[in-house]
């Protein structure tokens, strides 16, 4: 005999999906989309007919619709005309709009920014007193939707979300009252990962032009000297500065074809990790997806072993030219990776100065005009750097490491609300966290 578990004080046992029993809080409810608002569907037919280079209205499709509300970027225009023809795929403050191919699910919520415009091939859940629209927002994006879109998805290679399957989605439905809470707080969290989000967009921004103007007029410099730069293009620089290339005063290595062929084999455990072309990002070096070697292999390739005075460079592929440091010591080469060692740089300023846009001039210069485009480490070797004195390359590399330091620091500061964010709306989304109201 099954035994019969009895909810905890203020909850109540019901049905969920597959017949499952979840606690919710007795005083919510579940119910099915269609039983408290309209559902209804963004032009299908022909919708690029309706388009007009003078138009003023935004007709939105799901490439515009994301978590965090409706972006325009890219988006095509209607006339007055024939917006108010098409006044049944209008959209207004407070209804949402669902992506129903690509990311299936993934909804917004219509700001007031936004009322009155148009959209295309998108489920569009009207606004209704019956509901608060930014809570319904924050639902239907989380994972208590998602395994009915899996339920529900249609379609082979493409995946879709119909209308119908749409109004069938099962809701957990608190009173209006804490639903008013709920979106209060994450709205709240929303606001703060925004705000820390344009600090780090500033902060960036700053950082770039610090280095235009280090990069040309370096630190405390009265004389200049102008010399021929990229494209026979005259440039000024201090006068203590020298133009160089990068195999004049670095080793340049990689992995090499054959070693790549016989040796290596990659592990998801190991001994010595390995760097890829894609954890060389032009922000800094990324752990993701990080695979190993064994130390036997690796003692065979010396050469391109990693000592953690580096600077690597993606020298084939669509990320051709990032360059990032060596994230230290014991780690290996992978495919289409070059470490480059200095001999006479600070290797954080070589880093700073192949980052800019001078540095990433130079490098592109070089790359083949391939399908793949690509460098040789011959053709790495001949890229032009600035050679400033040791110590001014020190103090430059010191003042853009601290401005990485604050980027760093707020960026960990928005990873942590966004986890603050992913835990509040597991337990408040589902009762398991009740807020007064």
């Amino acid at each position: 005999m099954s035994q019969i578990l009895k909810p905890k004080k203020g909850y109540k046992r019901v049905k969920w999906l597959f017949g499952k029993e979840i606690e919710i809080p007795v005083d919510w409810d579940i119910k099915k989309i269609k039983d408290f608002t309209k559902v209804s569907v963004g032009l299908v037919i022909n919708p690029s007919t309706y388009f007009d280079d003078n138009g003023s209205i935004p007709m939105i499709t799901g490439k515009h619709v994301t978590e965090n509300g409706i972006v325009l970027d890219g988006v095509d225009f209607i006339t007055e005309k024939s917006n108010k023809l098409l006044e049944t795929t209008r959209i207004w403050s407070g209804d949402l709009v669902t992506m129903r191919v690509g990311y299936p699910g993934r909804t917004s919520v219509v700001k007031n920014e936004h009322n009155g415009i148009n959209c295309a091939s998108v489920i569009i859940t009207r606004r209704s007193k019956n509901f608060v629209s930014d809570f319904l927002g924050y639902l239907v994006n989380s994972k208590l939707i998602s395994k009915q879109i899996l339920m529900h998805q249609a379609g082979g290679a493409q995946q879709v979300v119909n209308v119908g399957s749409w109004k069938e989605f099962l809701i957990l439905f608190p009173p209006i009252t804490e639903q008013e809470k709920i979106a209060t707080i994450l709205s709240h969290v929303d606001n703060l990962i925004s705000d820390t989000q344009k600090i780090i967009n500033q902060t960036q921004y700053i950082k770039k032009g610090l280095m235009q103007k280090l990069f040309t007029k370096g630190i405390g410099h009265d004389k200049f000297k102008k010399i021929r730069g990229l494209f026979g293009k005259e440039i000024e620089i201090p006068e203590k500065w020298k133009q160089i290339t990068i195999g004049e005063t670095c080793n340049v290595t990689k992995l090499a074809g054959f070693e790549y062929t016989i040796h290596i084999k990659f592990e998801s455990t190991g001994d010595i990790p390995i760097v890829k072309a894609q954890n060389v990002k032009m922000n800094g070096f990324s752990f993701d997806k990080i695979e190993y070697i064994s130390k036997e292999v690796s003692d065979r390739l010396p050469r391109s072993q990693i000592h953690g005075n580096e600077v690597l460079m993606v020298f084939i592929g669509a990320n051709i030219g990032n360059v990032c440091l060596s994230p230290g010591k014991n780690w290996h080469l992978g495919p289409n990776v070059a470490k480059i060692t200095p001999k006479k740089f600070n290797t954080q300023f070589l880093n700073y100065f192949l980052q800019s846009s001078e540095g990433q001039k130079n490098i592109l210069k070089w790359a083949k005009s391939t399908t793949i485009p690509n460098l040789s480490m011959e053709t790495i070797r001949k890229i032009i750097v600035l050679l400033p004195p040791i110590l001014e390359q020190q103090k430059i590399a010191s003042i853009l490491s601290n401005i990485d330091s604050q980027i760093q620091s707020q960026i960990q500061y928005k990873e942590k609300l966004e986890r603050l964010k992913k835990s509040l709306m597991q337990k408040l989304l589902t009762g398991e966290v009740r807020v007064k109201v």
